[in-house]
């Protein structure tokens, strides 16, 4: 089983970007997230080679989704507040 998907975050100019890498051989899961933006690169390493690593990369997976998640709500509710209606006028 294998996945891969690179994806563009800007919608006409500048270099962001994320790539999702997931690969499966017999015994070893190589799986990765790289998000890049603004000239910098961060490689989030979801790779495991035993059931229990499989298991924790699997969490970290969804504490890193619970979190973005979370942070979205906080921008949503900030972009409806009358400080940001103030700041940006």
């Amino acid at each position: 089983m294998n996945y891969s998907s690179r994806i563009f975050l800007n919608k006409k100019t500048g270099m962001a970007a994320m790539q999702v890498n997931f690969d499966v051989t017999a015994t070893y899961v190589d799986s990765s997230i790289v998000l890049s933006d603004c000239g910098r690169q961060v490689n989030i390493d979801l790779d495991s080679h035993t059931a229990k690593g499989f298991g924790e990369r699997q969490l970290k997976l969804h504490v890193i989704i619970h979190e973005l998640m979370k942070l979205e709500d906080q921008m949503a509710i900030y972009r409806d507040s009358p400080d940001f209606k103030k700041a940006y006028k």
